[in-house]
Order: structure tokens, then C-alpha cells, then sequence
């Protein structure tokens, strides 16, 4: 065993890296994708828990904050769904539709059962009173946020990549 790992370099060897080794193109592209994903997800979940503090005290600063608590609760959640297919992405590399697909499956996944620890009145309020379809269609909307933000960690890669080197001039 120990013979069969002694060639593998540092980045085959971890686990959250996607090495691919023995497996076939498709699987290796998804293995790659899920463990960008589950990269993202506590990093997104992070950003997001700062950015919705920072959101709720200004919020909370202002003379009427009812008013202004579900724009910036929706804000938050849109900021947080592009970031995580943003980092998953990036971290995925060559497959990055995937990536923020998996990326923002995990994400609303978590979401869902975040909102399952908290009682019918904070679900309510979380869901700006949605039940059934709407609900559905707001974990959707997460999903598609973070292919949003996959897709434009992939425009940027490329846009960088076409970018033309420093020339010298002969002088």
C-alpha cells in the first residue's frame, strides 16, 4: 500500500483537493465538484453570518428598522448564494457550472435545515411568510444564484487568462 501511494503527489494524496486518480473522467469531475462545494459551504456560511449581522445592526440603527429588515435579509442571501458558487468554483477550476451547482445544492441544503432548528414563527419570518411553492421556489433561487456566481468566477478566470503578458520593449 504503502508502494502505490509513494509516487502519488501531495495534491492526489488530499481528500478535498479532487484528485482523480483511478477513477473515471465523469466521476472525477463530480468528486472535484462536491468537494469544492463542501469547501464553500462554511465559508459562505461564515460570510454570510457576518454579513447578516452587519446588515441587521445598520438595520437596527435606523428609526424604523421593520422596514428594512426583509430587503436586507434578501440582500444577505443573494450576496451569500453568489459568493458560495463564486468559491466553489474557484476552487473546482476546470468545472466550474458544476461546481456552483453542487456549491449551491449544499447551500440551500444547509439553509433548509438551518431554518428547521428554529421554531414556526422565526421560519415564518425567515421565509418572509412563504409556505409550499414560493419556499421551494426561494431554495431554488439559491441554486441559481450560485451558478450566477460560478459563472461569473469562470468570466473573470477566462478574462484574466486572455489578458496579454507584460512585453519588454527592445530598446
Amino acid at each position: 500500500m504503502h508502494e502505490q501511494n509513494k509516487h502519488r503527489t501531495r495534491r492526489e494524496n488530499d481528500p478535498f483537493s479532487g484528485g482523480t486518480r483511478g477513477l473515471s473522467e465523469e466521476e472525477g469531475v463530480f468528486k472535484i465538484a462536491f468537494f469544492a462545494g463542501l469547501f464553500a459551504l462554511p465559508v459562505s456560511l461564515g460570510i454570510g453570518l457576518a454579513l447578516l449581522l452587519a446588515l441587521s445592526f445598520a438595520a437596527y440603527s435606523n428609526p424604523d428598522p421593520d422596514k428594512l429588515i426583509a430587503p436586507l435579509g434578501i440582500t444577505a442571501l443573494i450576496l451569500t448564494s453568489v459568493l458560495c458558487g463564486f468559491v466553489s468554483a474557484r476552487r473546482g477550476g476546470r468545472a466550474a457550472v458544476l461546481c456552483g451547482l453542487m456549491g449551491g445544492g449544499l447551500f440551500a441544503l444547509a439553509l433548509f435545515a438551518i431554518s428547521l432548528c428554529f421554531g414556526d414563527e422565526t421560519t415564518a419570518a425567515l421565509t418572509l411568510g412563504a409556505t409550499g411553492v414560493v419556499d421551494l421556489l426561494l431554495h431554488a433561487g439559491v441554486i441559481v444564484l450560485a451558478l450566477i456566481g460560478a459563472t461569473l468566477s469562470n468570466a473573470l478566470k477566462n478574462a484574466k487568462e486572455s489578458k496579454p503578458k507584460h512585453r519588454y520593449r527592445a530598446g
